[in-house]
C-alpha cells in the first residue's frame, strides 16, 4: 500500500501538474492548436521543459550543494531557495507561452499556476503547505474551465480529476508528509490562484 502511495505522489508530482493541465486544455480544444505547426507538442514540451524538468535539475543541483537535506524537501526552511526557483521558472515560461501568443487559456493556466506558487512561498514563511493538493486545487480548475471550452462532453474527466484530487490529499496524509490543515491549505491556494488569474484572462 506504502509503495502505491509512493508511486501516486511521484506520478502527480506538483512540477508535473502544469504539463498534465496543459495537455487537458489541448484534449477539450485541439482546434485552437492547429495553426501551430506541431503546435501541440511544441505547447506542450515547453511547459514541461520548464516547469518540470528544468525545476528539477535545479534541485538535484541544491541537493548535490548540500543546500537542502533530501529530494523531498520536508523542512520547511530549507524550501525557500527551491520555491524562488520554481517561481522564476514558471513565471518565465509564462513570459515564453504569451510571447508566442498561445490561447489565453493557456495563458491563464500558466498565470494562476504562477500566482499559487507564489503565494505558497508566502505562506511557507508562517507554516508548510501541500504543493500536492495546491497543483490538485489548480487541475481541478482547468478541468471546470474545460468544460467552458470543448465540443465534447469533460464531465467524466472533471468527476474522474475531483476524485483524484481527494486520493492525492489522503495520500499525503497516508504517508504523513503533512498534516490535514496543509492539505486543505493547498487546495484552496491552487482554486485561488486560478480565480485571481481568472480576473485577467
Amino acid at each position: 500500500m506504502k509503495t502505491i502511495a509512493k508511486g501516486l505522489s511521484i506520478l502527480f508530482h506538483p512540477l508535473l501538474l502544469p504539463t498534465y493541465a496543459t495537455l487537458l486544455i489541448v484534449l477539450a480544444n485541439p482546434y485552437w492548436f492547429g495553426s501551430f505547426k506541431n503546435g501541440i507538442f511544441m505547447i506542450a514540451g515547453i511547459v514541461m521543459l520548464q516547469t518540470f524538468l528544468f525545476p528539477v535539475i535545479t534541485v538535484l543541483l541544491m541537493k548535490a550543494l548540500n543546500f537542502i537535506d533530501d529530494l523531498h524537501i520536508r523542512d520547511q526552511k530549507q524550501r525557500f531557495i527551491p520555491f524562488i526557483a520554481i517561481m522564476v521558472y514558471y513565471i518565465w515560461t509564462f513570459m515564453v507561452l504569451r510571447s508566442q501568443q498561445f490561447p489565453s487559456v493557456i495563458l491563464w493556466m500558466m498565470l494562476g499556476s504562477c500566482i499559487a506558487i507564489t503565494f505558497a512561498f508566502i505562506a511557507n514563511i508562517l507554516l508548510k503547505i501541500s504543493l500536492h493538493t495546491l497543483g490538485m486545487g489548480c487541475l481541478v480548475s482547468v478541468a471546470i474551465k474545460c468544460i467552458l471550452i470543448s465540443f465534447s462532453n469533460m464531465m467524466p474527466i472533471l468527476f474522474a480529476i475531483i476524485i483524484l484530487a481527494g486520493v492525492i490529499g489522503s495520500v499525503r496524509l497516508f504517508l504523513k508528509e503533512h498534516e490535514p490543515q496543509e492539505i486543505y491549505l493547498g487546495y484552496m491556494v491552487g482554486f485561488l490562484g486560478m480565480m485571481i488569474a481568472g480576473w485577467f484572462y
